[in-house]
């Protein structure tokens, strides 16, 4: 093993602001560009970024410095240095062709030549009638994936393969967009029927199990006549008050209708 392969699979990699920070080595390598650096033998705390501003350090001419070099006095390293803004503890694992995936189900795309301007580009994925993001069929063609669906992809790269062709993928918070691998797990059909139903995505509307309630100062003319009013459900709340459940929900957000603890 080479001394430059030696320094990196031990220490550094550079981020956007220049900062030295730990090297992760489940990322894979092309993931990163890399740039030369220069340091004195035994000081290898301070790096130069090229021989030059090595010399002018100790008030020396570049050639000196050449020869510094020649001699074993000054070496180089190749440090590797993010190529797109990574998010806390994010990993990415091949698909196929210079597409990548990773634990917060981002796809990334990584151009084959280290000369294209944009050569890490975070990819917008499709998102299917049930308000689910996919993979082109491009993609999942490629990689000989099962599904073109992101969710139960994650948990396959990242969790364990899909313990059998009945199990599905299942979001804990309900929300169908959260890829993230710490959201997801493997469950029975049985599991994600209950689990839409508690999130209001069932079969028959909005069935979750808690009480809904009219907070005293909305000024929603729909909302003022119930005012004070506590409801089962989104369902019946959706029903007495004449809107939908969707709109129901954005009132959730918004607060002006607020949960009033879970129904018994």
């Amino acid at each position: 093993m080479s001394y430059t392969q030696r320094r990196i699979s031990r220490e550094l990699f550079l981020n956007d602001y220049g900062k030295l920070v730990p090297f992760n080595p489940n990322q894979p390598l092309e993931l990163y560009t890399s740039v030369i650096r220069y340091y004195f033998t035994g000081q290898d705390s301070k790096l130069f970024s090229t021989l030059s501003e090595a010399a002018q350090s100790i008030n020396r001419t570049s050639a000196r410095a050449s020869q510094l070099y020649n001699e074993g006095k000054i070496r180089c390293v190749k440090i590797y240095q993010e190529g797109f803004p990574i998010k806390l503890n994010e990993r990415f694992k091949p698909l196929v062709n210079g597409y990548y995936l990773s634990n917060y189900g981002r796809l990334l795309r990584v151009s084959q030549s280290v000369y294209t301007k944009n050569r890490f580009k975070i990819l917008q994925p499709q998102r299917t009638m049930g308000n689910h993001l996919q993979l082109s069929q491009e993609v999942t063609q490629a990689a000989g994936l099962r599904t073109s669906l992101i969710a139960p992809t994650v948990l396959e790269l990242f969790v364990e393969p899909r313990p059998n062709k009945d199990a599905v993928c299942i979001h804990v918070d309900g929300n169908s967009l959260n890829n993230n691998v710490k959201n997801l797990y493997w469950g029975t059909r049985k599991d994600a029927a209950q689990n839409r139903e508690l999130f209001g995505h069932g079969k028959h509307g909005s069935k979750e199990k808690v009480k809904v309630k009219v907070v005293q100062d909305s000024r929603t003319h729909r909302l003022k006549p119930f005012i004070g009013r506590t409801f089962e459900s989104i369902s019946e709340a959706s029903r007495e008050i004449g809107i939908s459940p969707m709109s129901i929900r954005q009132y959730l957000k918004t607060g002006k209708l607020i949960y009033a603890g879970e129904r018994q």
